[in-house]
This record gives C-alpha cells, structure tokens and sequence, in this order.
C-alpha cells in the first residue's frame, strides 16, 4: 500500500506500520527505532548524499557501510549496531511490500562489539552504599537492596505488585516491567521482553 522510492519514504512508511500496531515492538524499541531512523536519514555521506535520500533502487550494501562509517565518528559501536537492526528490519518491510527485490543490509558488514567484561561491586562495598543511602531514604535503599540482591532491572522492580511476592517461600516472580513507551504512549506496565520471566 505504499509508493515509497527511496530510503526515507520506506522507513516512514515501516515507522507507520510500528505506530498502528502492524508490526509488534515493545514501546521502548519503538522511541529507538523512531530515533535510529531520524538519525539514519539525516547522514550525511562522504560524497555529499544524504542517506535518506538514495533511491531504494540504487541502495546497496556499500552505502549502508559508508553510512555506519561516518554515523561511528560521533556515535558509540552499540547504537550504530541498533540503527542498523532498524534499517534491516525496515529493508525487509520495504522488501514484503515488494519495494525492494533484496535487503541490501543484509550484506552490510556492522561495527564489531567490544564487550568488556562487567564490574561487580563488592559485596562490603554494596552493603555499605546502601546503608549510607538508609540514613537519607530507607526506601531507597530497600529498593537498591532488592536490585542489589535479585538482579532485576530498575524496570522490573518497578512492575512488581505484592501478588508477584510470595514472603513465606522467599520467592520474587519477575514478568512484568515498567517502561516508558514515549510520546502517546507514556509509562505502562507490560510483560518482560518476549515474555520471559524468573
């Protein structure tokens, strides 16, 4: 049902299909995909092409690289890797809705992702963060208890109701997180990613 002739025009025309619930995202996935394609159409390329603007016919995976190279000159590794599920995804949309023959981002090579291993606090240095944070706001602190000692994600903690607490056994049950959903949706409460839960 779309006309859409270049890169812009097909993910407005994804962007759409995410706003009126044809394509499933979680809230907070749709604020980064409205942003990932904002910052996508806006790249300016080394030869003065502004990346929005190609033509779907031209696009090939070359240029979606030329696009990560100059977006990694101001942006870290990890959001030019999202942009790019963001272009794949809309590429397929554009790619269903017989736009394109192929999905160029598919053979676009993304930045590689250095991951550091994490720090761990340790456990003293935890213990004595939250008992200084007691004398201020003890629910605060119970709240960085709770966090310190599951796991959770602040989201999750937040999602918690009393039924998912079961105090005799000592068991938390985590499937229900809080998150802003961004403009007309705001903060609701919904199932953890893909419905997982511990």
């Amino acid at each position: 049902g779309t006309r859409a002739r270049t890169v812009r025009a097909a993910l407005d025309a994804y962007l759409a299909d995410v706003e009126a619930g044809v394509v499933e995202l979680a809230p907070k996935t749709v604020v980064t995909t409205r942003s990932a394609c904002n910052t996508m159409c806006s790249m300016v390329l080394a030869d003065g092409r502004v990346f929005g603007d190609i033509r779907l016919s031209t696009l090939g995976w070359q240029d979606i690289e030329e696009m990560f190279r100059v977006m990694r000159a101001d942006r870290s590794t990890d959001w030019v890797r999202r942009v790019g599920t963001v272009l794949s995804r809309g590429l397929d949309h554009a790619r269903k809705h017989g736009l394109i023959d192929h999905n160029p981002a598919k053979d676009a090579a993304r930045p590689k992702l250095v991951r550091r291993k994490p720090h761990s606090p340790a456990k003293e240095d935890v213990a004595a963060l939250i008992a200084y944070m007691a004398t201020s706001d003890p629910e605060i602190a119970d709240a960085a208890l709770i966090v310190a000692a599951t796991g959770m994600r602040m989201g999750e903690l937040l999602g918690l109701q009393w039924s998912d607490v079961d105090r005799v056994a000592g068991v938390v049950h985590v499937a229900w997180a809080v998150a802003d959903g961004g403009r007309g949706v705001g903060v609701r409460r919904k199932p953890t990613k893909r419905s997982d839960w511990r």
